[in-house]
């Protein structure tokens, strides 16, 4: 029976302000995946000169050092001189969306920032970053590559991860998996599609519960850099609800 009481111990009212952040995280992927357009998995190849390949290459600065700007440290006038200088980016594209969202999760507060919205230079009609700034300063850098990547690709570079997120994404039974490393703040997204029927995502979920390992070659759809204080921490590994994070156990040998 459902208590009619108000009061809640501290556990309970923790556990509710997390789910109602890690939804939030759910939403905002969602969102941005709207925004971002990503670059279809079936889109002619890209010339190498017009990719990012700096997650796999650590040139000119290694992950999250992103083409020598800083989350937490770069300016919107350094971000936007860097940007304008990249091969892999149409300068003519930018755009911006002021009034974006930052969830401050150290301060538990939501500031108001400006989103910036970089096309690629090929294919053009698609984003290959989308950099968020709050009071002139870098706070999170989203990059959508323009070619194939695979989880093994990236953690041959970056080491192995802390975490590894599952989230539902979207009312078409998406979900995805992400790569995290919270000492870092980097963050690799992986989607599924499972065409409506949402068997491929639950399936993944349960075996995630039981403690199988992931599939290398699941395609990075999107490569964020955050502040470190802004990841989701540990304390809710193995939680069995709508998203959930486990330890890093390795690929499967079968990937």
């Amino acid at each position: 029976m459902r208590s009619n009481s108000s009061t809640h111990s501290p556990e309970v009212d923790a556990s509710r302000r997390l789910s109602r952040q890690l939804k939030a995280l759910a939403i905002m992927a969602v969102a941005l995946a709207g925004c971002v357009r990503p670059v279809s998995p079936t889109s002619p190849t890209v010339d190498p000169a017009l990719t990012d390949r700096s997650i796999l290459t650590g040139d000119p600065c290694k992950a999250p050092c992103w083409y020598g700007l800083v989350v937490g440290t770069s300016t919107e006038q350094e971000m936007l001189e860097t940007v304008a200088l990249l091969p892999f980016l149409n300068p003519s594209g930018t755009t911006s969306q002021r009034g974006a969202s930052y969830r401050d999760r150290l301060l538990g507060k939501t500031y108001s920032g400006t989103r910036y919205y970089l096309e690629c230079a090929a294919p053009g009609w698609a984003s290959c970053a989308a950099p968020l700034l709050v009071d002139g300063v870098l706070k999170e850098v989203i990059i959508r590559p323009n070619y194939d990547i695979t989880f093994s690709d990236a953690v041959s570079q970056l080491g192995d991860p802390e975490f590894v997120r599952f989230i539902y994404a979207g009312y078409e039974r998406e979900c995805e998996l992400v790569l995290q490393w919270n000492s870092k703040g980097i963050m690799l997204f992986g989607k599924l599609v499972d065409q409506g029927i949402g068997a491929k995502c639950d399936k993944l979920h349960t075996s995630l519960l039981e403690g199988e390992r992931i599939d290398p070659s699941t395609r990075i759809d999107s490569i964020w850099y955050v502040l470190p204080q802004d990841m989701q921490g540990p304390d809710e590994l193995n939680d069995p609800s709508y998203l959930a994070l486990f330890p890093w156990r390795g690929f499967r040998p079968d990937g």
